[in-house]
Formats: C-alpha cells, sequence, structure tokens
C-alpha cells in the first residue's frame, strides 16, 4: 500500500493511505491538476521513436507520449510549448537533460 504525508497536519509525522480502505487518492491528483493548471509546460523529444513519439504529417507529436501530453494537457489546464534542444552533445537524450539542467525544459 502507499502513503502520504499528511497535507492538513505537515510535520507531525502523519501519514494516509486511500488505498488501505480500496479508494484513489484524488487528493493527490486534484493537488497536481491545480498546481499545473494556467501554466506553460516546455517539453522537447530529442529523436523520433515509433510508437512512442513521432511527427505527424500536420507536424503535430503522435504516438503514445504525444497523446499523453495532449490528455493531460486538457486535463490539467495547462499549455505546452516545445522547445529545440540546444546543447551540443554527442547523444541528443544527454543534450536534452543538460537543457533540462540549465532550465531551458
Amino acid at each position: 500500500m502507499s502513503s502520504a504525508a499528511s497535507a492538513w497536519l505537515p510535520g507531525l509525522g502523519l501519514f494516509y493511505s486511500y488505498a488501505t480502505c480500496g479508494s484513489p487518492d484524488l487528493f493527490r491528483v486534484v493537488t497536481k491538476k491545480t498546481n499545473l493548471q494556467g501554466k506553460l509546460l516546455r517539453f522537447a523529444f530529442p529523436a523520433e521513436i515509433p510508437a512512442w513519439h513521432y511527427r505527424t504529417r500536420n507536424g503535430r507529436w503522435g504516438g503514445i507520449m504525444g497523446m499523453w501530453l495532449d490528455e493531460i494537457q486538457k486535463s490539467a489546464g495547462f499549455q505546452l510549448v516545445e522547445r529545440n534542444i540546444t546543447s551540443t552533445n554527442s547523444s541528443k537524450w544527454d543534450a536534452c537533460v543538460h537543457d533540462i539542467y540549465r532550465g531551458l525544459l
């Protein structure tokens, strides 16, 4: 069972678990969605990986990750902003991580 520290009584070492009673933890889901609402979320896919993320004919991202980003964007009410990877590195994936470190993504 997963548990989380109490948001209502922080610092007291109290934990709760909705899963104990067989219910989903909707409090944390709603809190996360509320924190994203109205924000800009920068992202980049360093390379296309068919089935996971690839460019469609209209230039949008398709695949599992593309659809997932679209769904959570609609659900949580934030805006996605695609960025190009600026770092030069032997690996596009390492370059992407470096851009995250630099605060560009």
